[in-house]
């Protein structure tokens, strides 16, 4: 369970060590789920998000897991491009992640729901480990957006 949490902490928001490449958990890309455990868990990619859907996604579904295996190889090269959308400013992306931040934080209170039913009395330590990690979002989204905005108006 403790490494779970880590996982979904990992999820929202992931500080590399120096000298390790980013492996950040937030993508679906690189993942493989069994079917029958989405559909067990009623797991979909939140329709109503238009901007981090796929760190949403993630973090429930490594909240719903009982289990996770690790395959050590590399099996998919990511490039990295500078001139990608999401380097973009857009003028409705504050609101957009407002959303994504309150669907988060939606999917913590629905997490801590079950863990009191299971009577954890380890999820206060987990849960004040999330919503660390969820302000360190909100706090590198806004980042990101003042950045984006600035190039939008810099030469």
């Amino acid at each position: 369970k403790d490494r779970l949490i880590a996982m979904q902490c990992r999820v929202i928001f992931f500080v590399p060590k120096p000298g390790q490449p980013d492996q950040s958990l937030a993508a679906p890309w690189d993942k493989l789920y069994r079917r029958a455990f989405l559909e067990k868990n009623h797991l979909r990619f939140p329709a109503k998000l238009k901007v981090l859907d796929d760190m949403s996604f993630n973090f429930r579904t490594f909240g719903c897991a009982e289990k996770i295996g690790y395959l050590h190889r590399q099996l998919y090269h990511y490039c990295f491009n500078e001139q990608s959308v999401t380097h973009i400013f857009r003028p409705d992306r504050p609101a957009q992640d407002r959303k994504a931040f309150h669907y988060l934080r939606c999917c913590i209170d629905e997490q801590e729901r079950r863990e009191m039913q299971q009577d954890s009395h380890a999820w206060p330590g987990y849960r004040r480990r999330l919503i660390a990690a969820y302000v360190c979002r909100i706090m590198k989204s806004t980042a990101i957006e003042v950045r984006a905005w600035l190039s939008a108006r810099l030469p």
